[in-house]
């Protein structure tokens, strides 16, 4: 049964008899849903900020041989935290799949006292079927002077074979610098594989691609051989946001360019920072006076990936240009060149940088912190209407228009009626603003293909995608006292229901914490059907310092179903990884219970960083594009069929959160925590000049 185990470890001792001196063992996936050795895991988890995709054959489930094809994805999303969701299917990929959740958690500080990692982690987490459940804890130890690591844990399982459901412990050996042979025993049996994978910087952005084969098993398989293919990426940013915090230096021939552009102050005019602003792409652009010193107000719609951004590179041209020849010109004797820039969303002011020029360019030339670097976003629009502005605004942004392009994705994944069912689209979002605060927005979308589950008189049949004009809306948005926004938006959505969505949305002085109320209501433009409205509260804390966001939402939901969702999002770059948990029940069907869901979401800028210069029609991506997975929990009845939309709510794409506060970033606090991007962002643009 275990004709090659023997031989597999003699490999093993041999090799690490003739070993010579090795970097640290790579961290790579095993054969279930973590990081480990073959059907065990070790210690490790995935790196902060990588993204981990697996397809494997062979799994094992409760109480079957491994005979099902496997598809995975796993990301780092914190120092210490990986999570994964797992697809499995039988051969007929059009048959029933499974859909199950994963979290391993390293603990902090353990090593540093012990010389051990210590984990615990959950696979299958919480599911309805809960074919792959396991709760385990382990830990291990990594040689100094040896490519060894040695693994040991206990663990409470409902896989096959008793696999886990007791102590196991594994080996992993990395004789080279593109292999691991790795051998375990699981509780019952033991296994051995080896793993083949790129080195390190051997591929583009650091990514890496691996193989995992089992070499051999005490367990039955049909003959069915076990393996799996990997490949690990950086999240878009994270890793460029990384390298910036660490190293401060800066090539020779990129220095010269600061030099020389910041040499431009000592004789610069009034007109020549508006034109550089201006040229820039900045719109609704004045400049002028107030107690304090400068006084410059600008809205960005070129950087499109994240405002702070725009704000570093408005800030370092303001600096190039704003020296003792403007502050004369303004008329004022200011030898400390104080200025305040305040940023614009749609001509409402939404955030201030306040900052002495000398440290300012000290800060851009040497990336040494500023101390006069200040940030606020309290009583901007009284600072703003009582300014002493030098003439009305260059560069209005009335009328102008820009056109968003995004992918649209209905999908239906590891369902009773296949592994994945999907609508896809092209939407061509037209928002034209007027006066401060207003809009008009239109969204087309053009179906480009779906599969058979969603044609005519299919199951998905009636939500394809369809050839029409889904969102027609009017929003007037109001900045209110102490840090409150409001934003009424009248019209058409979902392709047809019209009517009035309101929300209200308060920040914290710092931008800690958030609260908000949005209340619609929606008549159909079909009367056979309802009418719809949600009444929705929500709390956030956003923690910048550890990249994170917590979001605790409840009310009354779109279908009529009332309760609650709580998420955690994770921030890598500009890459937000959401885990939000559910509980709703429809309260108006006297026989209903609670249900509950777990969902992963992942929101990507799908556009350029520095996008084109908005003219009256400007082009460009969506900078939140967002694709989930869902899985049902906790179910009494064990099943985990489709549900009727529970949790739904009214997305309006151009909401205040979006359109005014950068995805919920655009904070003093998170502006302070994240001051050496100003200069990253410059660095960036300059670089392309």
């Amino acid at each position: 049964m275990l004709p090659s185990n023997r031989t597999s470890l003699c490999l093993l001792a041999m090799s690490i008899s003739s070993f010579q001196c090795y970097a640290a063992l790579d961290n790579l996936p095993s054969l279930q849903s973590f990081t480990g050795a073959v059907l065990t895991p070790n210690a490790q988890v995935l790196k902060t900020g990588s993204a981990s995709f697996l397809y494997g054959q062979s799994v094992y489930r409760k109480s079957q041989t491994p005979d099902q094809h496997h598809m995975l994805f796993s990301v780092g999303l914190f120092p210490g935290l990986e999570a994964s969701g797992r697809i499995v299917v039988h051969d007929d990929f059009d048959s029933a799949s499974d859909l199950s959740a994963s979290l391993k958690y390293q603990l902090p500080l353990i090593k540093q006292y012990t010389g051990f990692d210590l984990a615990f982690g959950v696979q299958d987490l919480g599911g309805a079927a809960n074919n792959f459940q396991a709760y385990y804890a382990v830990t291990d130890y990594e040689f100094t002077a040896l490519p060894v690591r040695l693994s040991a844990g206990v663990g409470k399982s409902e896989l096959a074979n008793e696999i886990m459901n007791g102590p196991f412990a594994s080996i992993e050996y990395q004789p080279f610098s593109f292999m691991q042979l790795t051998a375990e025993h699981d509780n019952t049996e033991l296994n051995v594989a080896v793993k083949a994978f790129t080195p390190p910087k051997s591929l583009p952005f650091n990514s890496q691609v691996s193989l995992e084969y089992q070499l051999a098993t005490g367990h039955e398989t049909n003959q069915q051989a076990m393996w799996a293919a990997n490949l690990s990426v950086p999240i878009l940013g994270y890793s460029d946001r990384a390298l910036v915090k660490k190293e401060k230096n800066i090539t020779a021939s990129l220095e010269d360019k600061l030099v020389i552009k910041q040499s431009v102050h000592e004789t610069s005019s009034v007109a020549s920072l508006k034109n550089a602003l201006k040229e820039e792409g900045f719109l609704n652009i004045q400049v002028g006076m107030d107690k304090n010193g400068l006084l410059i107000a600008l809205e960005n719609r070129r950087y499109n990936h994240n405002e702070i951004d725009g704000i570093g590179v408005a800030m370092a041209i303001i600096s190039n240009h704003a020296g003792k020849a403007v502050f004369s010109e303004l008329g004022s004797d200011n030898n400390e060149q104080n200025a305040k820039l305040i940023m614009l969303k749609n001509g409402i002011p939404v955030v201030a940088v306040d900052t002495n020029m000398h440290c300012y360019r000290e800060f851009i030339l040497s990336g040494d912190n500023c101390e006069q670097l200040t940030f606020t976003s309290s009583g901007l629009s009284k600072t703003y209407q009582q300014a002493d502005w030098q003439e009305d605004k260059i560069e209005s942004s009335f009328g102008r228009s820009q056109i968003i392009f995004s992918p649209m994705v209905k999908h239906a994944t590891a369902t009773e009626l296949g592994v994945y069912d999907y609508s896809l689209a092209l939407s061509a979002n037209l928002v034209t603003n007027l006066w401060p605060g207003s809009a008009i927005d239109l969204r087309y979308t053009l179906p480009l293909t779906n599969s058979e589950d969603f044609d005519d008189g299919k199951y998905w049949g009636n939500s394809r995608f369809q050839s029409e004009i889904d969102t027609a809306l009017f929003h007037q948005a109001f900045a209110l006292p102490f840090n409150v926004l409001n934003q009424t938006s009248l019209g058409y959505i979902k392709s047809g229901y019209q009517g009035v969505a309101n929300e209200t949305l308060w920040n914290s002085p710092q931008g800690y914490h958030s609260m908000g109320l949005e209340a619609n209501y929606f008549e159909p433009t079909d009367e056979t059907l309802l009418n719809k409205g949600t009444v929705l509260g929500f709390y956030q804390l956003s923690l910048p310092q550890l990249n994170w966001q917590l979001k605790v939402q409840g009310g009354e939901f779109w279908n009529t179903d009332r309760g609650f969702k709580i998420s955690s999002m994770h921030w890598l770059g500009d890459v937000r990884v959401d885990a939000t948990y559910q509980n709703t029940q429809m309260t108006e069907k006297s026989n209903s219970l609670p249900e509950e869901f777990v969902s992963i979401n992942v929101s990507i800028p799908l556009t350029f960083w520095r996008g084109m210069k908005p003219g009256y029609i400007q082009l460009k991506g969506i900078n939140n594009f967002n694709y989930s997975l869902q899985t049902r929990i906790n179910n009494e009845d064990g099943h985990n069929q489709l549900n009727t939309g529970l949790g739904q709510t009214v997305y309006i794409k151009h909401n205040i959160a979006d359109q005014y506060l950068n995805r919920q970033r655009l904070s003093p606090n998170y502006l302070r925590v994240n001051s050496d991007r100003l200069r990253s962002a410059y660095l960036k643009y300059l670089a392309t000049q």
